[in-house]
């Protein structure tokens, strides 16, 4: 679709294509939009031409999205209700009814709020949606031009059109399971190195804030796993003698139902602080301040404002 001419696109098609994509069935689809099914079935004739794509192929007697279809959903579903909103020029968010999806973009470092996140969220707003995704080679300023509304990280250097407030610090602690011979007494670099342990992978370049601290501090511990995940490795060193350096404030809470001890790492590692960031466009939009007042609340309890 590059260099589409937008004059050109029927809009309306978004309406159509978002049933389509929900519903998987073009009289289903139909009857949710109040169309003829003749009618469904022309547009998406028109979107497989569009996009140059099926969207829906059969498998049986249903219908089922194609990896593309996949894709163009969240897309699709966020652009529509920016565009209601544009239209309706909205003065008042009532979450008790809204049905909005926000995108918020957060590192997997700080993965763990989501859970006390979505309770915060639902007790007011019980229809609303959550889209979690990574920032872009952690670049959070990438992520909201993409769409996203809020973006979670650490500080970087200010840029027009984007403001920004402090939640807080990460802090690093290092744990195994409870028992653990290694956190019986403080943790000896010697101990902390007998052991292997688990290392999260983010896909961001370089090795990390921890990583860079035991580098530079001539420290060379043992991977003996490798995960995707802040939220994976706790459960792996759970039930082995692995030992993972990990954070402290999101991790804490989890210590004791999953069988965990801890103790502070043997060498110093620095703290990261935790900033909220979010386009000036969206700034006094009564839906995205309830999401953000929300968002500030649930991380500072957590990690406890400076």
């Amino acid at each position: 679709m590059k260099g589409v001419d937008l004059r050109r696109v029927d809009l309306n098609l978004l309406v159509a294509l978002e049933s389509l994509l929900e519903t998987t069935s073009v009289t289903a689809a139909a009857r949710h939009t109040g169309i003829t099914q003749s009618s469904m079935s022309h547009n998406l004739r028109r979107l497989r031409e569009l996009f140059g794509d099926p969207l829906l192929v059969r498998n049986g007697r249903k219908m089922e999205r194609t990896p593309r279809a996949e894709a163009l959903r969240a897309p699709t579903q966020r652009i529509l209700a920016e565009i209601q909103r544009l239209v309706a020029a909205e003065d008042a968010f009532d979450p008790a009814t809204s049905q909005r999806v926000f995108a918020i973009a957060c590192p997997d470092l700080l993965a763990a709020i989501l859970p006390e996140l979505l309770a915060c969220l639902h007790r007011d707003g019980p229809a609303v949606s959550l889209e979690f995704h990574r920032p872009p080679r952690g670049d959070v300023a990438a992520a909201l031009a993409s769409g996203d509304e809020l973006a979670l990280g650490p500080p970087r250097e200010s840029a027009p059109g984007l403001l920004q407030r402090r939640l807080g610090t990460v802090r690093w602690a290092v744990f195994g399971r409870a028992g653990h011979p290694a956190l019986a007494g403080p943790l000896t670099i010697e101990a902390y190195t007998r052991y292997p342990h688990v290392l999260v992978s983010t896909g961001t370049p370089g090795p990390g804030f921890v990583g860079e601290a035991l580098e530079a501090a001539g420290v060379d511990r043992r991977v003996g796993l490798t995960v995707e995940s802040f939220l994976l490795a706790p459960h792996a060193v759970a039930a082995s003698d692995l030992l993972y350096t990990g954070p402290w404030e999101l991790i804490r809470p989890h210590v004791a139902g999953i069988g965990l001890a801890s103790q502070p790492p043997p060498v110093a590692l620095p703290e990261v602080p935790v900033n909220a960031y979010w386009p000036e466009r969206v700034h006094h939009d009564p839906g995205h301040q309830w999401l953000r007042e929300r968002v500030v609340q649930v991380v500072i309890e957590i990690l406890g404002a400076d």
